[in-house]
């Protein structure tokens, strides 16, 4: 059985079937030290790895018994930082993998929120079509045993400048033209 990083408890006995009561349980090995109370253990402070535990039973007119539970301490998945970036109005495509950092790979990412709607493929956003506004983008990472962690990429997408048309005049020498 496994379970993430930073879960406070844990009943040991949930781990083991059939076990008779009135046993107790101990810790064979693992990365840190859990202290356990009954069958509590205090999984608050420990490190990501392989736990091992003990549960044994015993009478002064048999033989102990012992069952043995394993637990994999899991570490959170990392989305990494969040980003932002400005681009202008007809930029192409945008790799939001670029505007994050330290993420773990494999993630997925999702358009949540912005003016017009665009596709996402990989980590790649087209943004030629794009309204001007602020568009965020959602990553999301998994764990095994853990919740899903996210980050987030925001792109503001500014108008493009206008000069103007452009223009030209002709006039004659000594002719006095005011241009505007």
């Amino acid at each position: 059985d496994g379970f993430c990083v930073g879960t406070s408890s844990l009943n040991l006995n949930s781990i083991i079937n059939g076990e008779q009561s009135g046993g107790s349980w101990m810790q064979s090995s693992g990365p840190s030290t859990i202290s356990i109370s009954g069958s509590t253990a205090n999984f608050g402070a420990a490190s990501v790895g392989s736990y091992v535990f003990t549960y044994t039973v015993s009478s002064p007119e048999c033989p102990d018994d012992q069952s043995i539970a394993t637990i994999a301490v899991r570490p959170l998945s990392n989305p990494g930082m969040n980003g932002s970036s400005t681009i202008c109005e007809g930029t192409g495509n945008i790799d939001l993998n670029a505007i994050i950092t330290g993420e773990d790979s494999g993630g997925a990412w999702i358009q949540a929120s912005g003016p017009s709607s665009l596709t996402v493929s990989g980590s790649t956003v087209n943004f030629s079509s794009a309204t001007v506004g602020v568009y965020t983008f959602t990553y999301t990472t998994s764990s095994l045993d853990c919740p899903d962690q996210t980050s987030t990429a925001t792109v503001t997408v500014s108008a493009q400048l206008d000069a103007g048309d452009d223009g030209s005049i002709e006039i004659c020498e000594a002719e006095t033209t005011l241009v505007n």
